[in-house]
């Protein structure tokens, strides 16, 4: 699996379920040219110009960080073991300003482990630490960007995220 990419003192950090298998084999995040998670980081006002999944390892320069909730190799997507102990752990750790889970499923996971409620889209009334929390669509291909989820787009709700990781930026 891929080393997460986690330093002290991030803006965000973004959470996926488990990394895929071409991100595995190509040694970079969101490697599967179908995700749309490189632009969504753009969209969203997160980077300056679009990255690539060769651009990873300078996420930290942009105040961001990756992780997965699970961070051993799953045979399927489908039947992910998830560690949120690991997680929660790894997290505390950094204590980035938000932790940005990319999809409701591995925020679920995270709430049922924490005996939480059932996560929505946006900002959640909960945090990981000192760490304050967004839900934003998977950015998967699979998530077409028209699609209406809670009233917003894929696309409106990354960028609400990039709102609300801007007003705590530097401070």
């Amino acid at each position: 699996m891929l080393p997460d990419i986690l330093v002290p003192g991030l803006d965000a950090v973004f959470v996926g379920t488990v990394v895929g298998r071409k991100s595995a084999e190509k040694g970079h995040y969101y490697s599967d040219p179908t995700n749309r998670f490189w632009p969504r980081l753009q969209q969203a006002g997160l980077t300056p110009t679009r990255l690539g999944p060769e651009d990873d390892q300078v996420l930290p320069a942009f105040g961001l960080g990756l992780t997965d909730l699970n961070k051993v190799d799953a045979s399927s997507k489908d039947d992910v073991p998830f560690y949120p102990a690991d997680f929660d752990l790894r997290i505390r750790a950094v204590a980035p300003s938000w932790v940005v889970f990319n999809g409701r499923r591995p925020a679920a996971e995270y709430a049922a482990w924490r005996g939480l409620a059932e996560p929505s889209y946006g900002f959640l009334n909960w945090t990981i630490g000192d760490s304050l929390v967004f839900v934003v669509p998977n950015s998967s291909g699979n998530n077409w960007d028209g699609r209406m989820l809670g009233g917003k787009t894929t696309v409106e709700w990354w960028q609400e995220a990039g709102q609300h990781i801007a007003q705590t930026r530097g401070g």
